[in-house]
């Protein structure tokens, strides 16, 4: 594997690490505040947040590789997993609210808190 390869795995690690935490935080949180719904609900949200980091870091992977054969198959790589993440996110949001009925406000504060631990490797650097 390459240097930046390496890099790029090493980052991911921390941010699936920091977000795995935050979103038991959460749910923690929101299980002493609305119990069981709130709990499931901030699960939802972190799910949520986790796939959004894996289908990033497969699409930079594969936009790695192409880089240098084909920068034109490298950006649209990268807007196609950009509408992966869109619809798995909104998929997993709105299974969580319509099909389960779970707290919608747990779910987005999940979701977000998780999206924070994108910060945590700068703030350590």
């Amino acid at each position: 594997m390459t240097k930046p390869f390496d890099r790029l795995l090493q980052y991911a690690r921390l941010v699936l690490l920091v977000q795995t935490g935050l979103t038991l935080l959460v749910a923690v949180i929101a299980y002493n505040n609305a119990g069981r719904v709130g709990l499931f609900s901030a699960v939802a949200g972190g799910v949520a947040a986790l796939t959004s980091t894996l289908i990033t870091l497969r699409r930079a992977k594969v936009a790695g590789v192409l880089v240098e054969s084909s920068p034109n198959a490298t950006m649209a790589t990268l807007y196609w997993g950009f509408f992966q993440k869109a619809a798995a996110v909104s998929l997993i949001v709105l299974a969580g609210w319509r099909l389960f009925a779970l707290d919608p406000l747990y779910i987005f504060v999940s979701l977000g808190v998780s999206q924070l631990a994108f910060i945590a490797p700068l703030i350590r650097a």
